[in-house]
Formats: structure tokens, sequence, C-alpha cells
């Protein structure tokens, strides 16, 4: 893309200069280029006599229009794609970068891109480096996973060649090939290392992100390398230095490391603090030790917020906004820190530039105080049609923590959170605000009827099927507990007429729901029950027809039966499933009946409440930390499969069945001549850590194994 750009000369002295990045004013010369257009010009790629210049400004159009969002159908990629492959016979350097960007960027079908293959491959042995280098990334992106080992070997030594561009080539095509290859780029370890020592600002930041992933299953090597690095320094190279904050704050977030080395890498952080580092530097070992320090009275995050005050007054709006966000993330956790940048916070409200004014008053939002907190809010409302999604996302967020400071102003509250749905926006926005309803009816049980008219407002206008079921989940548990319930019953029916099968599902279990916990309501909706019997869809006449039958059972099954069918009791749903596969004989025969223990498919109820209140904690204190994401598997069918095993353990008899078994995890590098791997089990109060060992040697016996944790 070719952009022109014009300066205004608006304002004098040092006001031109703070704001001279959003009075830029760009002309995009693109702008109004059509696909159809570009399509018909395609033809210039079939001529005897190529031009080259042609072709470059098509070329420039095809990657504009794609990176644009144009969609280009099949038949159209195939012409352009077999059309463009014939300019590889061109040694124009700038043509020949835009036809390995249009291969990048351009959907091609699988069974087309073999034929730019052959020549890709023969580049790779140019001896122009920009060739060289470029197609090597270009293969990285484009080729199958079968095929890597065809071009690994070569793509390792070009990592010691002896150019520095086909060596960030060669650096930056293993991290494209990780993801789908990792066994074969894990064999790169010794040459990205040697890589490390290198004085090219790129190619040690590139070579510490290879490396990173390269050792991710080995912790101890990683963090004895970062080590070394720190201690050598990153002078004169922010970017390399940026890269190594950010992989010594995932090692500290891991808990893997001892207290020595955690120490010595936090003193490290702590010296990227110096106000000689580059700007990109502070901000980033900033981010970095707010996240790792909780400690609200920490020396050093007092440091930190001198030094972000002092970023705020920056003439530089890209620091402007950094240093906000970071103040921003961290609100939460230490907002009477956050509190001593008021003031400077308040003259950014009617800064030029909406990003950063948008940011300083979320931030106001979090930290404001009873008294302002109506003007802030209306303040902030007259921003939002103006900002992105993720902002008004962590807006609406911050309302929630705003109700548990202030549950008094929960009106108020309540009233912003209606306004805010007349603004057409995406399903996290509207997510976020029904979530918040929700949270604001359990902490301040007076705003029920308020919030409820909310949840109404927004079932009424949401095409989001995920979330009208959420929004009528909302009224089955508060519609019973406020007084003029049947205000809001015409909402609900007007679901059984209007939505998805789904849809109306939920709305049929909300009606029993509401039945069975308010009698009052029982006759008028078993006649709207009656009528959803002769649905077309199965979904809602099965339900329709189940709650119906509760009604007519004895009154001494009822209670339970309807706790566990309306959510009261949570059943486990994968142990129902192996009671049922355990039983499938039983089943077959319709001549016997089979009882089902209900015990026996119940969710525990303290381990729920457990889990349920570790969330709100968490919730509560949510910051940007890593997400280490572990896969929750299903009770049943792993506990079966280990059961036996556990029973030959006798110190394992007092526990009974574990509630939860972890699928197995390895913690090695999967090059080294062994692999360990963990399964974890969880008992009520106690966890076992199983470990495996798998010797991966095959002239070599491993005996007398030792873990030590």
């Amino acid at each position: 893309m070719i952009l022109s750009e014009k300066q205004e000369a608006k304002g004098t002295g040092s006001k031109k200069e703070e704001q001279n990045e959003d009075r830029s004013e760009y002309t995009d010369i693109y702008s109004k280029i059509k696909k159809h257009d570009v399509v018909q010009e395609a033809k210039c790629f079939h001529e005897k006599s190529v031009e080259e210049g042609k072709c470059i400004d098509l070329l420039s159009k095809i990657i504009y229009l794609a990176n644009h969002g144009e969609t280009f159908t099949e038949t159209e990629t195939t012409d352009l794609f077999f059309g463009v492959t014939k300019l590889f016979q061109s040694k124009n350097k700038e043509l020949r970068r835009l036809i390995y960007l249009f291969i990048k960027e351009m959907k091609v079908k699988e069974n087309e891109v073999f034929i730019v293959i052959s020549s890709l491959t023969k580049d790779t042995n140019s001896t122009e480096y920009s060739f060289k280098a470029n197609s090597m990334k270009v293969l990285a992106k484009i080729i199958a996973t079968e095929h890597v080992p065809t071009i690994e070997r070569f793509l390792k030594q070009a990592i010691l060649d002896k150019n520095k561009y086909v060596e960030k080539g060669a650096l930056m095509s293993g991290i494209i090939l990780f993801p789908k290859a990792s066994e074969h780029i894990r064999k790169w370890a010794s040459e990205v290392q040697e890589k490390l020592n290198s004085t090219d600002p790129q190619i040690l930041y590139l070579g510490l992100i290879l490396l990173s992933l390269i050792k991710s299953n080995d912790l101890f090597s990683l963090s004895r390398q970062i080590q070394g690095i720190a201690k050598k320094g990153l002078k004169k190279m922010p970017l390399a230095q940026c890269q190594l904050i950010r992989e010594i704050k995932k090692l500290l977030l891991s808990g893997e490391l001892d207290a020595k080395t955690q120490e010595s890498l936090l003193q490290f952080l702590e010296t990227c603090l110096a106000p000689a580092n580059p700007d990109m530097v502070i901000i980033e070992a900033s981010k970095a030790l707010c996240e790792l320090i909780t400690e609200t009275n920490s020396s050093v995050l007092t440091n930190i917020f001198c030094l972000l005050q002092i970023m705020i007054d920056s003439p530089k709006t890209i620091v402007k906004y950094a240093a906000l966000k970071i103040i921003n993330k961290i609100a939460y956790l230490h907002p009477q820190l956050a509190s001593q940048c008021v003031t400077e916070l308040e003259k950014l409200i009617s800064y030029a530039n909406k990003s950063v004014a948008s940011m300083a008053i979320s931030i106001l939002l979090k930290i404001c105080k009873e008294r302002d907190l109506e003007l802030f809010l209306g303040t902030i409302y007259q921003y939002l049609p103006e900002t992105g999604d993720e902002f008004r996302v962590d807006t609406i967020k911050a309302i929630k923590h705003l109700v548990k400071r202030y549950p008094s102003s929960h009106k108020i509250l309540v009233d912003f959170l209606k306004k805010c749905l007349k603004f057409y926006s995406t399903i996290d926005f509207k997510r976020a605000i029904i979530e918040s309803v929700q949270y604001i009816i359990q902490i301040a049980p007076a705003s029920r009827d308020d919030a409820l008219s909310v949840v109404a407002d927004l079932i009424e206008d949401c095409q989001f099927d995920s979330l009208l079921s959420k929004g009528l989940e909302i009224m089955a548990n508060e519609i019973p507990l406020v007084e003029k319930g049947d205000t809001y019953m015409r909402f609900i029916c007007n679901r059984l007429i209007l939505e998805s099968e789904r849809v109306r599902a939920s709305a049929v279990t909300t009606l029993a729901k509401i039945a069975f916990r308010k009698k009052s309501y029982q006759s008028t909706i078993k006649n709207l029950l009656m009528k959803c019997v002769v649905e077309s869809a199965d979904e809602v006449r099965d339900r329709a027809a189940l709650y119906l039958h509760l009604y007519e059972i004895e009154e001494a099954k009822k209670a339970e039966m309807s706790n566990m069918i309306f959510g009261e009791d949570t059943i486990d749903v994968n142990a129902l499933e192996s009671f049922l596969n355990a039983n499938k004989e039983q089943l077959i025969n319709q001549d016997k009946s089979l009882t089902i223990d209900l015990s026996l498919i119940k969710v525990d109820k303290a381990l729920k409440e457990g889990i349920a209140k570790k969330e709100s904690e968490l919730e509560d204190v949510k910051a940007p930390t890593a997400k280490i994401e572990e896969t929750k598997v299903s009770n049943a069918p792993k506990i079966d499969k280990h059961r036996e095993e556990l029973k030959k353990v006798t110190e394992f008899e007092s526990y009974g069945d574990p509630s939860m078994v972890s699928a197995r995890v390895i913690l090695t590098d999967s090059t080294g001549e062994y692999e360990v791997g963990i399964t974890k089990y969880i008992f009520a109060g106690v966890i076992v850590l199983q470990f495996d060992i798998k010797n991966l040697l095959t002239d070599q016996i491993l005996s007398e194994p030792k873990m030590s944790l």
C-alpha cells in the first residue's frame, strides 16, 4: 500500500509537537479501486512481454484488497495465482518481493500450492540474498507438514549463513514452522543458541523467540540461557531487550524456578527501569513487574508508578497510551497506587486523541469516589460510541468492581448499563453487560427489579442465542423473588414465538422453573407448556412434556426431581454416561427397569461450591497475568481406567475414589533420552501426583530412577 502524508500546520511550539501525530492526515491512493477492475487487469500477467512496472502496481492493489478484507472467489484466486507464478522469471527485486508476499497472503488450495514449491526451492539456493531469505519464509508458510523434512536441513544450515538477511529469514522460518513441525525445529537448538551471541539486534530478537519455543518443555535449560543473556546485557538493542523481558516474565510466572534464580531475574527487570533505557524497555519492564509483584507497599511498584506518571506527560502519544494501559490493567489490584495519578488523568479527559482520553476515563472509573460516580459515568458514556469494542468491554467489567465497592449506588450503575444497550456492538460487549447485571443482583439484591428490566430489554433486541439463553436463566432465578414478576412474563412468552429452537427450549425451562418456585404462576404456565407439547421442534416438545410430567408425580419425589432438573443439584454428564454404559444390557432388556442412584451422578456439592468460590475470587482480583490453562478431563472414564491401579496402593485406600483425573502432561523435552509424564488425581482434600518415565533409548536401560519435587 502506498500512502501520501500531509502534515497540517496548525498550532505552534509545544502544542504542535505534542499532538503532531493526531493532526496527521493520510490519503490512501488505493481507496477507490474495485476488485472487478483488478481481476480484469490481471491479464497483463499472461502477456508475452511482461511490463514489470505494471505488474508491480497490480500486485500492490491485489495485496491491498486482500489486507482490507476483500474476498476473492476460488476461480479468481486460482487465475491470479497461476498468472503470478509466471512472473518468477523476472529478476526485479521489487517485483519478486511482491510475488512472495502475494503467495503468503492469498489462500490458495493445497493441491495448487505445489506448483510454486519447485520455484521457491530453487530460490533458496539463489546467490541473491533477498530471494533466498524471502523464499524460505514463504516456503515455511505454505508447505504441508509431511513435506517439512525435505527443507528442514537446508533451513537449519541457513541459520549459520554469512549473510545476516538470510540468517533472519531462516530464524523466521523456524518460528513459522514450529506450530506444525515442532519435532523437527527442536533439533535446531545448538544453531539457535549460537545466534544468541550475535551483535545484530534483530537476529538476537528472533533467536530469543525461537529458543523459547524450542526449550518450552525444558524450562531449567531455558532459564540458564536467559540468565546468561541477562548478565551479558543488551544495551542499544531495545527490541531484543523487550523480548528478553517477556521471556523472563514467562519463566517467573511458571513457578518452576528456584528462589536464587527468581531473585536474580527480578533484579535484572528492576535494572531495566533505569531512566537511561529507551521508553519501550521501561514500559515492558514495568508491565512485567506489575504482573509479578503482588505486594501493594513494594518499593519497586512505587518506583514504577513514578515512572508511569512521568510517561503520562510525554509528548509522544504512543508512550502516553502505553503508560495508561499498564495503569488500567493493574488498577484492580492496586487502586491506591493508581489514585496517585488522578490529577494527570483528569487533564487527559479532554485530550485530542480519543484512545488516550478513553483510557484515562476508564482508569478514573475504577478508582473514582462514590460522590463522583455519576459524573464519570456520564462522561464515559459520551465517549463509548467512538471507542473500540475492547475498551467498551473493559468499561463494563469495571462496573462489577464498582458495585462491590459502592453497593448503595446500584441504581446509577444499572441505569448506565441500560443506556449502553442502545449501542450496536459485538457479542462480547453484550455478554459483559449481562454478566455485570447478574453480578449486581448478587451484591445488591435491592437492585433486582431494575436489573430485570435491563435483562428484559436485552433479550427483546438481541440476535445471539447464547445471550438470550443466559438472560432467560437470570429471569428464571430472579422473577420468583420480586413482587411484580408477571411484568416480565411477556418477555419470556415472546421468546416462545419469535426465536430459534434453542432459545424456545430455554424459554420453556425458564417458565417451568418459575412455576416450581412460585406456586401462584403454576396454572398459567401449565397452560403455556401444554401448547408447547405440539411444537414441531423436538427439544422444545420434549422439555415441555417432561416438565408437565413433573406436575403429576408424588410430592415426596417432586422436590428431589425438580432440584436435579432445574440445576439446584448438578449432574455430572460423564458420570451418567459411564453409569449407562456399565448397565447397557439392562437398558436393552425392556422387561427390567433400571434404577439410577442419583448420588453417583451428582457433582459433589462441596467441590462445586469450592470451584465457584475460587472463580469468584479470581474474577475479583483479575489482572493481566499469564494464562496457563490446564485441560479439565471428565471424571468417570478416566476414573474407571485408573481405579484398579490406585487400589493396588494401600496408602490410597482411605482417600476413596478421585473426583477428577487430569490428562497426562509431558514434563521433559521430547528430544531427550527419557520422557517424564505426570497424571493428577484429585481427592477430597488431597492431590496425588503420578509420575511415569519412558526410556527413549533403544540401546540403554534406565535403572533406579528417582523423583524429587
